[in-house]
This record gives C-alpha cells, structure tokens and sequence, in this order.
C-alpha cells in the first residue's frame, strides 16, 4: 500500500506532514473528519506518482518545505465503500472552480477548503458524472442517479490541476478543464497555464474531460474610443487604427471565428471531441454595453450554436433555479460558481437545496438550508419568516423556492404581511423567467396572468377589495391540469381552465413603479400535491 516506504518512514512523513501543515484540518481527531463514513490514510506518495509533482517554475507552488511536503500527501478513501441510489435525478447541479490556492485572495477556493467540500460531498452520496452522461442527460437520452453532479474549472491553469487531481483521485471523481487555447495551446513556456503535454496528460488519466473556454477572448476589450473595456462575445471592439466601432457584421464574424478556432486548436493539439463551450465570465450577451442585451443575446446563442451542442455560463438567483432539468431547450447549462468561502455543509445545503423537493412541504425559513433562490431584491431570514425587499436601484423583488421545478399539480397556502409596493404575486409553475403563471394582487385587482417565452397575456380578472394589513393577508393557489385557482383570504377566488405551462415551481414577487418602494414578508407557506 504504502510503495517502497518503511512504516517507521510512513509515520515520520504523516506526523511531520501534519505538523507543517498549520491547519486544523489536518490534526489527529481530522483524520477521519468526525463526520466520514469511511476510514482515510495518510499516505507518503512514490516518486513515480507525477501528479503530485510541483513543477519548478510554478510559482503558486514554489518555495517552502511546507508545500514541497504537502504535495506528497495523498488521502486514500476506501473504494470499497457503495452508496445506494435508488432514485432518478430529476436535475443535475454543475459546480464551477478556477484555482486552488495555499494561501487566500479573494477569489480563488484553498486547497484544504477545497477538500473539505469534496468530501462533504462524497460523505452525502454525491457523485460526479463525466460530461458524456451530462449532455445525455440535459437531453433527456439518460438517466442519472440522485445527487449527480458535474464538476468543472475555467481558464486551464495549472493549479487547478496539480492540487486538485490526487483528490479526484482518491474520491474517484471525474471534472472537467475548459481551456482558454491561445496561452495552453498557442504560448510557449507559459508558467501560469496549462501546455499541451499536461493537457494530454489530464485526458489519459482517465479522469479529465478537456473542453474550449476561448481562444483569445478572456480579456477585456476597447469598446469605446474613451477606453471603456467590455467582454469579448458581447460588445462590439472598438478599432483604433480605422477609429470606428465594428459593424454589426464583423462582430459576428470576429466571435464566430474564436468560438471555431478554439474547438479547432483543442481538437487538433490535444485530441479531444470540442462540443462544450464555457462562455468567460458567464456572457452570452446579457451583459453587452455597446449592443442592446436583446439584440447581443440571439445573436451570441446563434453564432454559438452553429459550432457547439452545448455551452455553460454561471447562474445568479434572478436566473431560476440552481441545477439542470433535462428537456426543453437545455442548450444553456448552468453553473454554481462556489463561494470560496463556503464550507463543505454550505456547499453540500446549496445542492440539497437544488434537489427534487417532495410533496406535502412546510417551509420553515431556515437561512442554512439555502432554499430561497434570490431573484432580485434583498431576502432576510429571522423569527421565523422571509423578508423580501427591493433595494435603492430594483422597483421589485423576487423569491424562488429552489428545487421545485419538477412539479406539477400542487396548492400552495401563502401567508405574509405586505408591508410595501403596487403588487404582489405567487408565481407557479414558474419554468424560467421568460414561462410561468402567476396570481397578481394589484391595485384592486386580482389576476390570473401567464407568460409563455417571454410574452404576458391575462387569463382572468376580477376587480376586488382586500384587506393588506397586518399579517392577515393569505393567498391559495391550486395549479391542476390546464385549471389555476386564486383565492384571497379564504374569501373571493378568481379561476381560468386556459393554462398552457404544465410543470415548474413557486416563487413570490412583488413590483412597483418607485425605486426602494417594493417589500414583502412571508409568515407561512404550505405547499400539497393534488391528484
């Protein structure tokens, strides 16, 4: 088990390991994590394990005794130990890491950190599926067990290889690198990224899916002639020789081409299959400064489409919920860029939270579940109740219960004060924001409103008076079938048979016109399956 090292050296090395490591973590009562199934080893590793190499010109890794010594640790977990799956995952959450550092940022996860959330994970049943099964699943060609997850890392720096592939190792986890292809395959001698030798190396591990972030476009770009800078794929570059924007045509052209050479440069230099795209910064269009978002959007998702069946962008809580359905329209995947301050539970409530969420539910606010989605708007958690208000520069606020997307038939009960704000709304069946029906309280007015691919239309109306005082306000809803029922303070109801979006979730939004002027409370929220 332990190569060509006697016992006695075994221990030296695992004792003075522990010692330099400077971290609690790693302390006797560590070892087995308190709260690990399955029993860990320290390990010296051999010389011939090259993983576990740091490279003499890396300098993230350079230096001291300490690092040098920590490289040749490895935790082992049994093999042996299974994890009855019994149920089919009806979503899949993708995880998104960059580097793993020795010592703190700011933006970038510690390597112990790091650890501790992969094992926390793994402890729970959590499982990484390659990115093969993935695209069958968002497809809806495979099923997946429960608590699938999709591990990847941007940019293809080396430290988010060398520290991070003895972990996968000894989990038995798979992830995959997007590789930003003119400095890992164009540079030569670049310290700080990836080459084509170690490229080659992660693919015939086994354990590595290699897939095109960019070939150039991970700066940020002139896009004004007063030295604005923006994204690549989402603003037009301002051309200083010709001292002019770009056309409209040759900022298609211009992102075609990255998006065609980086598949081209990563097949070729490596020889991978490119079918999955990581837009940097998680823009496709949305967040373009010198392009109407509406008109930046379409073009990016058709310039992309043509080369790739499958590209990635980090979600925010205003995007729905927080992992993958299969089905309709699964172009798009989303991505949970960990906090690197999460802590293994932390991350481990963020995907339970995602998770199919079973029928009859009480909601019971506890901020350490992480059920609430934030849309937009602030949301608070205390005594008991949900807090939900618009800040200085948002008319609205927005609150998705996450993990509800794969219902259908089911009468929500919601109970809250609304202290602020025009209107107030419980969304269902909510799909994304472009698909969901709602019952609106606006202005004496009660409505059944549905938005299908982005365009609203009134289902029903009626004119009433209501009470908004105090915590009395209660509002049901009934989703069955093509049927929505709303009914305010168990008195006056409002009913359309005329509902065309059949599945998805609950969420509560409020609006109005003034800025800072929207808020709401939840006191109480039920939710039961009809049949």
């Amino acid at each position: 088990m332990f190569g060509d090292f006697s016992p006695n050296k075994i221990a030296k090395i695992a004792i003075l390991t522990i010692l330099l490591s400077g971290s609690a973590f790693w302390t006797f009562p560590a070892l087995s994590f308190g709260f690990y199934k399955f029993p860990f080893y320290i390990a010296a590793a051999s010389n011939n394990l090259k993983t576990f190499k740091y490279q003499a010109d890396f300098s993230e890794f350079n230096g001291s005794a300490d690092n040098k010594l920590d490289a040749f640790v490895k935790i082992m977990a049994d093999k042996n130990q299974k994890y009855e799956k019994k149920e089919k995952a009806g979503s899949v959450p993708v995880l998104l890491y960059h580097g793993l550092l020795e010592e703190p940022d700011g933006k970038n996860i510690l390597r112990k950190d790091f650890i501790e959330q992969m094992f926390t994970l793994k402890k729970a049943g959590y499982e990484t599926v390659n990115l093969e099964d993935f695209h069958k699943f968002v497809k809806g060609e495979k099923e997946l067990p429960e608590k699938s997850f999709l591990l990847t890392f941007d940019d293809g720096r080396k430290d988010s290889y060398y520290p991070t592939d003895p972990i996968l190792k000894a989990l038995d986890y798979e992830a995959v690198q997007f590789v930003i292809t003119v400095y890992s395959l164009t540079e030569l001698n670049n310290k700080y990224y990836l080459n084509d030798k170690e490229l080659l190396e992660m693919k015939n591990s086994g354990r590595w899916d290699l897939q095109p972030h960019t070939k150039g476009g991970h700066n940020l770009y002139k896009i004004s002639p007063d030295g604005t800078e923006g994204h690549f794929y989402s603003n037009k570059i301002w051309l200083e020789k010709r001292n002019r924007l770009e056309t409209m045509e040759e900022f298609k052209n211009r992102i075609y081409g990255d998006f065609l050479e980086a598949k081209e440069e990563l097949e070729k230099g490596v020889g991978v299959e490119a079918y999955a795209f990581a837009f940097p910064f998680g823009d496709y269009g949305q967040e373009s400064i010198n392009i109407p978002a509406e008109e930046a959007k379409p073009i990016v998702f058709d310039t992309v489409k043509k080369i790739y069946p499958m590209a990635f962008y980090q979600t925010w809580g205003g995007n729905g919920f927080s992992a993958n359905v299969p089905g309709r329209d699964m172009f798009y995947v989303k991505r949970i860029d960990v906090d690197p301050a999460w802590s293994g539970q932390e991350l481990l409530a963020k995907l339970e939270a995602g998770q199919n969420k079973a029928l009859p539910y009480v909601e019971d606010f506890d901020p350490a579940k992480k059920n609430w989605l934030q849309g937009w708007g602030r949301l608070e958690f205390g005594d008991g109740r949900l807090k939900a208000a618009s800040g200085n520069d948002l008319e609205g606020t927005f609150a998705l219960l996450d993990g509800t997307h794969g219902w259908t038939d089911y009468a929500a009960s919601l109970s809250l004060s609304w202290l602020k704000g025009k209107s107030v709304s419980a969304i269902v069946r909510f799909q994304d924001n472009d698909n969901y029906a709602s019952c609106d309280l606006s202005g004496g007015w009660l409505r059944i409103k549905e938005k299908i691919e982005g365009k609203e239309k009134i289902l029903a109306a009626e004119k009433m008076t209501f009470d908004r005082s105090g915590d009395g306000l209660k509002l049901s809803v009934l989703a069955k079938g093509s049927n929505l029922v709303c009914i305010v303070n168990e008195e006056r109801g409002l009913i359309s048979d005329k509902l065309s979006v059949q599945r998805g979730g609950f969420g509560v939004k409020s609006w109005d016109p003034q800025k800072n002027n929207s808020e709401y409370e939840i006191t109480g929220l039920t939710i039961d399956e009809l049949k």
